[in-house]
């Protein structure tokens, strides 16, 4: 459409103008969006990370079947996160 308007190089040189700029602003947003939802996506990996190490030296240090236990526990609620948090987890 922009290179038909031959006849009227302003007109072509300003919607060029809104153009590029709609897109430059369209491109700053997406960035933006992407940028926010990677870093939550962080933090709630971060999080489901944290029970499995937390998990993992529970039961390194654990001495009778109760400690294992709390080991279990701690990894049954890392799945769970996983299952219901991490659906949002970008890798």
């Amino acid at each position: 459409m922009f290179k038909t308007l031959n006849r009227f190089p302003r007109d072509r040189a300003r919607l060029w103008s809104a153009f590029s700029a709609a897109c430059e602003d369209t491109r700053k947003a997406q960035t933006r969006e992407r940028e926010a939802r990677l870093n939550d996506s962080r933090e709630k990996r971060e999080l489901v990370m944290s029970k499995i190490r937390e998990s993992y030296f529970q039961a390194k240090e654990a001495c009778d079947s109760a400690e294992f236990a709390k080991a279990d526990a701690l990894l049954s609620e890392a799945l769970a996160w996983m299952k219901t948090v991490g659906r949002d987890l970008i890798l």
